[in-house]
């Protein structure tokens, strides 16, 4: 320990303590989502699930017709 060199760290300004918390702050803040982000596909046709599950119960869709 007597041959290593000291370690001296400068001191830290307050401004420069007031602009890490203020980043730090903005980048784990809450976000919003976006009521329909870029590249989502419309699923409103998912609300018409009960009108959808009668068709696939209807008995006529499995008789062959070959």
């Amino acid at each position: 320990m007597e041959k290593c060199p000291a370690i001296v760290a400068d001191a830290v300004s307050s401004e420069d303590i007031a602009v890490a918390k203020t980043s730090a702050r903005h980048a784990t803040a809450n976000r919003r989502l976006k009521a329909r982000p870029m590249g989502a596909i419309d699923l409103t046709f998912l609300a018409d699930a009960d009108n959808g599950l009668e068709r696939l119960k209807d008995p006529t869709r499995y008789i062959n017709s070959f």
